[in-house]
């Protein structure tokens, strides 16, 4: 299996997030700083893994994604181990409502 690379600084809340998850399912990774206060988001290259200049962004062989939660539930269904999110559809779509009102209401 290639390598997971996950892009973003390592004090970063939502990049947090991320480790979380790769680390919860025992994924092997690499951290590549990105350090979005100087500037290093708005570069070309970042730009092309994400369009947005935002982090973190997961590179998972030749597939790019970003977005915190988007990232979350890939790592949760790509790789083997305990899943991370509730299979019961209604425990699910909770857990679903409680990220909208943090990513909505709280994150700030």
């Amino acid at each position: 299996m290639a390598k997971v690379i996950l892009h973003g600084p390592d004090y970063s809340t939502n990049v947090r997030t991320a480790r979380l998850c790769l680390n919860e399912k025992k994924v092997d990774y690499e951290l590549k700083s990105v350090a979005i206060f100087r500037g290093e988001g708005r570069t070309p290259e970042h730009l092309r893994l994400h369009p947005f200049g935002g982090v973190p962004v997961l590179e998972h062989d030749d597939f790019v994604l970003y977005e915190t939660i988007a990232i979350s539930h890939y790592v949760d269904d790509a790789f083997k181990g305990t899943k991370l999110q509730p299979t019961d559809k209604k425990a699910a779509a909770r857990m679903r409502q409680i990220i909208s009102i943090l990513d909505a209401h709280a994150h700030q």
